[in-house]
């Protein structure tokens, strides 16, 4: 089982790997995936690794977040060491404008050193603990941050479900015990709450924070890039699908429909299949 994956080239990537016997390891390919080895050295915890991004082009670095401060980095993809500052549970890591950026709960992470160091900004969210995906599209000042919960979500994303550990990424996948996947819908409980989804942004690097976006009883958000500060796509799940794509002048309060429109600047698509 793998979870996380990311290339510097075509040929050179990385991903985590478990035979669902061992602890998960990190694992490099020099051929595009073919085959995969071990890294030499990992001083750091790589407990239940979600998440991993590299610069592409000739430099190398790389670094991985996730659950139980699975954050490390390496200047060689060969050695990895602890980051420092890093939220203790994420599932989101981006290298944008030659900077890494981790999603916590509360706020972004935003790296510094090559990944040594993170810094982290809190969100003013409706729902607290609740974030998910971010994206820094030039590596400055404008921020995107995620959030959202899906029925029988808690703020608590690593569980204690009988003697197994779950670590849950979305509504129907979850990690056990570090070692292997299960994908089916969970259980909902009578006291469950329901879907929520907000979106942010920041033009002042975590200071202060707009909110483009809440919506409660639809869906939640499972991922944000964005080309550039002004062109991002979200993705949000439900029970079908929903792919958002939003300019940020769609900044005023808004219930997100299936069908409805921020004038031309945000539309709603739905796969049904």
């Amino acid at each position: 089982m793998t979870i996380g994956i990311t290339f510097q080239t075509d040929e050179i990537g990385w991903t985590s790997h478990t035979d669902g016997a061992s602890l998960p390891q990190i694992v490099k390919t020099h051929d595009g995936g073919a085959t995969w080895n071990q890294v030499q050295n990992v001083t750091g915890v790589t407990a239940l690794t979600t998440s991993m991004a590299a610069q592409h082009g000739s430099s190398i670095d790389v670094a991985t977040t996730g659950a139980l401060e699975s954050s490390v980095w390496s200047l060689d993809g060969e050695r990895f060491a602890q980051s420092i500052g890093a939220p203790i549970v994420s599932q989101d890591i981006k290298r944008e404008g030659n900077h890494f950026m981790i999603a916590g709960p509360n706020g972004p992470c935003i790296g510094s050193l090559g990944g040594l160091r993170y810094k982290c900004t809190k969100v003013p969210l409706e729902n607290p603990g609740t974030g998910r995906y971010a994206s820094r599209p030039n590596g400055g000042d404008v921020i995107y941050f995620a959030a959202g919960s899906w029925p029988s979500d808690s703020t608590e994303k690593v569980v204690q479900v009988g003697a197994e550990q779950h670590h849950r990424l979305t509504r129907n996948v979850r990690i056990i015990d570090g070692r292997k996947m299960e994908v089916s819908p969970e259980e909902v409980s009578n006291d469950a709450t329901d879907y929520s989804a907000e979106l942010w942004k920041s033009t002042d690097g975590g200071n202060s924070w707009t909110k483009l976006m809440s919506d409660t009883g639809n869906f939640y958000f499972n991922d944000i890039h964005c080309y550039d500060e002004t062109n991002c796509v979200a993705v949000a799940e439900v029970l079908a699908r929903l792919v958002v794509r939003l300019a940020p002048a769609c900044t005023g309060p808004l219930m997100v429909r299936l069908l409805r429109r921020c004038s031309t600047r945000m539309t709603l698509m739905q796969n049904l299949s």
